[in-house]
């Protein structure tokens, strides 16, 4: 996701950043990430992770809401036996 000058990506190594358009440098980073499509608006940068909604302010990767919308639940296993 891109805003003005900056570009918003996160990694399968579970972090979210920032960096700038003109020459890749890392603005800020944020410790979770992993296959987190985002929404930017001028001030802030949204996603969702693990039933998790979290807003950056852009300029600093400052966070301005982290809401837990969904109960974590522990992994079950399949009843049904995989086959191959």
């Amino acid at each position: 996701v891109v805003v003005g000058s900056l570009v918003f990506f996160s990694t399968l190594e579970q972090r979210t950043y920032a960096a700038r358009v003109s020459d890749g440098r890392i603005v800020w980073r944020y410790p979770i990430g992993k296959y987190s499509p985002g929404i930017a608006t001028e001030r802030a940068y949204y996603f969702s992770l693990n039933g998790m909604l979290v807003a950056l302010l852009i300029t600093s990767g400052r966070t301005m809401l982290s809401i837990q919308l969904i109960a974590s639940r522990p992994h079950r296993k399949s009843p049904v036996p995989a086959t191959v």
